[in-house]
């Protein structure tokens, strides 16, 4: 872990993208989700959750979190094979928070 995790707030918990994750394929022109069983996810609130993430559907090698509560919700690859990340928005509100906060001492110095 890096010293960005010692921020994670106790509500939600540091995941990596080489967890096992949830994947998609299209059918019928619209994603469907697979759990990391390979299980096809029908509960509409997942679903929901997931779709909420906004991952393009042009993003290839798309990795979704299995734990609502995982820091990190989402990873794929952009048109030009870059990395891109979805981060859970408490997480990005403290990640946020810190960096802003050490914006003052920079602006001191």
């Amino acid at each position: 872990m890096s010293a960005m995790s010692d921020l994670l707030p106790p509500d939600l918990h540091y995941v990596d993208d080489t967890q096992p994750g949830i994947t998609r394929k299209k059918l019928r022109g619209k994603f469907a989700y697979f759990d990391p069983d390979g299980q096809r996810i029908s509960d509409p609130g997942e679903v929901q959750r997931i779709n909420a993430l906004a991952v393009p559907p042009a993003y290839t090698d798309v990795w979704i979190c299995a734990d609502p509560r995982g820091h990190m919700q989402a990873t794929g690859r952009d048109a030009r094979g870059r990395k891109q990340y979805r981060y859970h928005v408490r997480w990005r509100e403290v990640r946020d928070a810190d960096k802003y906060s050490r914006l003052r001492d920079f602006g001191l110095a």
